[in-house]
């Protein structure tokens, strides 16, 4: 199996878990991909380049993070190529990641008062 498509394979395992530790490990993974991406890439056994939607998991990466920029930087660059797969990854969720994420800069974790309550004891 080509090294691009094992990064693909653990990439999409590190996102899904969501730990912190997982995320750097996937971005390290998708910046590494996305060296060798590829507008014409087809999914087959002996490709040896990453699909275009490299772009797309690292805005997600960096959105967990709270890289919001770097995300939506991420998110328009994968919106803008013409061939890409627009069945699951569609106008209206690119545009909702990335409306997420301007909403979070707009309004950082600082500006909410939060109480803990302890209410076992």
């Amino acid at each position: 199996m080509p090294i691009i498509k094992r990064f693909m394979k653990k990439i999409f395992c590190y996102l899904h878990t969501e730990s912190l530790d997982d995320v750097d490990l996937a971005i390290d993974y998708l910046n590494k991909a996305q060296e060798h991406m590829d507008k014409s890439y087809k999914d087959d056994f002996k490709e040896k380049n990453a699909p275009v939607e490299t772009e797309y998991f690292l805005g997600v990466a960096h959105r967990l993070k709270a890289d919001y920029q770097k995300a939506i930087d991420h998110f328009k660059a994968y919106k803008a190529f013409k061939k890409r797969n627009t069945k699951t990854l569609t106008d209206a969720l690119i545009d909702s990641e990335i409306e997420s994420c301007e909403y979070s800069i707009a309004n950082p974790p600082e500006n909410y008062k939060v109480t803990i309550y302890n209410f076992i004891k």
